[in-house]
């Protein structure tokens, strides 16, 4: 028997509709998960009409609720409300050793096990680099000793290794405090990176393909970058995220690449179909 994956998110009510599809996705490839939404505002009832059909694949969401925290004076923008800092308190609200965080702007195209499986004996994190920002398309002005800057995306948290490590709270609060600062706008993303300071394991792109990098290479011309940043070789990518501000349900979007229509493929998914999915396998 497969042992349970652990995979969280952080949302606001806005954003439950795209949640619902990214768990749809995952559930079409895998089962025996334990999903949990850290927020504030998704009421019992809808926890209650999801796990209905989650636990029909022996699956179940966590509805891991918010008061306080240290993130609500940060600076939030159109697609970085406060939900997108959640992320940073996994370790401290998840019991588990390990836990997959997901942002909701990603789908999944294959079985998530190969990911989750990763050993992360000598990490705190793993995550895959930033495409644009390691390029040098986006130079990262504020945090240049960062030389592997990594998306915050799709974020493997080894909790007990962060949990053992003493410091963690004083440099979490630091890497806060240093933000805040420092005029940048990359949000959680900068915050984790400032606390794993390049101290993370790598994750192949197929684990994070940032299909939004697309948008910003041809709309700037830059075609010349365009193959080493997208390019995955023979390998399907299995999480793809919709990085940036042309997201499949945005006007930016055309809808026309592979990578978009999967977005919808996702989207129309039933739980019939899910279901008769793991029947049949």
């Amino acid at each position: 028997m497969t042992a349970t994956m652990h995979i969280a998110f952080a949302a606001d009510r806005n954003y439950a509709e795209q949640i619902i599809t990214l768990i749809k996705s995952i559930c079409f490839f895998d089962k025996d998960i334990h999903f949990y939404l850290i927020n504030k505002d998704f009421s019992e009832q809808w926890f209650y009409a999801l796990n209905l059909n989650l636990n029909k694949i022996n699956c179940r969401i966590t509805d891991i609720k918010v008061e306080q925290t240290n993130f609500s004076h940060l600076k939030t923008m159109q697609y970085v409300s406060e939900a997108s800092y959640y992320r940073c308190l996994i370790p401290q609200l998840i019991p588990q050793d390990k836990v997959l965080y997901l942002d909701c702007d990603i789908i999944a195209n294959g079985s998530l096990l190969s990911l989750y499986q990763q050993d992360l004996t000598n990490y705190l994190a793993a995550a895959s680099p930033d495409f644009l920002i390691n390029s040098g398309f986006f130079y990262h002005k504020f945090f240049p000793h960062i030389e592997q800057y990594f998306n915050a995306g799709v974020l493997l948290f080894n909790n007990k290794k962060w949990r053992e490590t003493a410091d963690i709270d004083q440099r979490l609060e630091n890497a806060i405090l240093t933000y805040q600062q420092s005029g940048s706008d990359l949000a959680d993303q900068d915050i984790l990176n400032l606390v794993l300071q390049n101290q993370y394991f790598p994750l192949a792109k197929k684990y994070n393909y940032q299909f939004g990098a697309s948008y910003y290479l041809i709309e700037s011309n830059r075609l010349d970058i365009y193959d080493d940043i997208m390019n995955i070789g023979d390998q399907a990518p299995i999480l793809i995220h919709y990085t940036g501000i042309a997201k499949p349900w945005t006007p930016l979007c055309q809808n026309k690449h592979h990578a978009e229509q999967q977005y919808w493929k996702a989207y129309r998914l039933t739980w019939a179909e899910i279901i008769d999915h793991h029947i049949n396998k």
